[in-house]
């Protein structure tokens, strides 16, 4: 199921608790709470991409924006996380703590008991993509003195699903398309503002999300004017293939071979490679796009990462 899909699955499912969804349920749950554990209640919501502790219910679902959760735990305590779902089917991991991954349905209530016994910031994911805000739905576990700075590694801060971001004006040119593509697809909470990435992804076999300003290079552009040459075609909706008799530079071909599997990763996905193959999946993975980007949008993408090259660092 694509993420519209899912979306529109989530909407029918939230607009059927207005006619009924027992929510008082939960709140009897709540009264039912040890008192001899720190309880936190979360809740994942698909339209935000958030696990929040606000309440969330039929009342106030679509009339709000929902705040993720930042726990805060002292060293030592009992915790009790009680995981709902205001929607859609939710994951939920922290692979720091070896918490879950487990599944929460709507409708549903998943408990997962631990001792906050490691000191440290960590970082929490869903795992079962639930909709266009997927890969922002993280976020951290603070347990004895909070550090000054967030973990370097974790999504950054100030990302918010696109969802919640400002309408731009319409790209002028391809590149600008891309960028914004880039970011209104979620792009960022993977591979960071300007494709940086250096993101973690634990248990991946490189440890973190590999950067995609090196695009250029790993594409054999290896100078500007390539680049500039390049992104004009695309510009231009060129036939790429048509060019292979006549090249317009040195490793062309080269290039067009790269072109193809870049955009076949786009198209279709990509799992994440396992660093160590007994342990649960890396959370973060290459999801496939054809269902949500056309041909012309791709290529809007590759243009906008081929100009993030950091030339002037070499």
């Amino acid at each position: 199921m694509n993420f519209r899909a899912r979306e529109w699955l989530g909407t029918i499912i939230v607009l059927a608790g207005l006619f009924g969804l027992p929510w008082w349920v939960l709140a009897y749950n709540r009264s039912l709470d040890p008192k001899d554990r720190h309880v936190i209640h979360l809740t994942g919501v698909m339209k935000d991409g958030v696990w929040t502790e606000e309440t969330v219910n039929a009342t106030n679902y679509g009339s709000r924006t929902f705040e993720p959760a930042e726990l805060r735990l002292n060293k030592g305590e009992r915790v009790l996380l009680k995981l709902t779902s205001a929607d859609v089917t939710h994951g939920f991991y922290v692979p720091e703590l070896d918490l879950g991954p487990v599944e929460i349905e709507p409708g549903h209530v998943v408990e997962l008991e631990f001792e906050a016994d490691t000191t440290g910031t960590f970082t929490y994911y869903c795992t079962t993509v639930c909709g266009h805000c997927h890969h922002f739905m993280r976020g951290l576990i603070h347990i004895g003195p909070v550090a000054e700075s967030p973990n370097p590694l974790t999504m950054p801060p100030g990302l918010a699903c696109p969802s919640h971001q400002p309408t731009l004006k319409a790209p002028s040119s391809l590149v600008e398309q891309g960028r914004a593509l880039f970011s209104k697809t979620g792009c960022t909470a993977c591979h960071n503002n300007d494709g940086r990435g250096g993101i973690l992804n634990p248990n991946y076999i490189k440890f973190v999300v590999p950067g995609l300003d090196s695009l250029a290079e790993r594409m054999y552009l290896f100078d500007p004017e390539d680049v500039t040459t390049i992104v004009d075609l695309l510009e231009e909706d060129a036939d790429l293939g048509a060019l292979e008799e006549d090249p317009p530079f040195r490793r062309y071909n080269r290039f067009l071979a790269q072109y193809h599997s870049v955009r076949g990763v786009i198209q279709n996905g990509k799992p994440a490679g396992y660093r160590d193959s007994t342990l649960a999946a890396p959370p973060l993975h290459m999801p496939a796009w054809h269902a949500v980007l056309e041909d012309r949008d791709i290529d809007a993408i590759i243009a906008y990462l081929l100009t993030k090259y950091p030339w002037d660092e070499e």
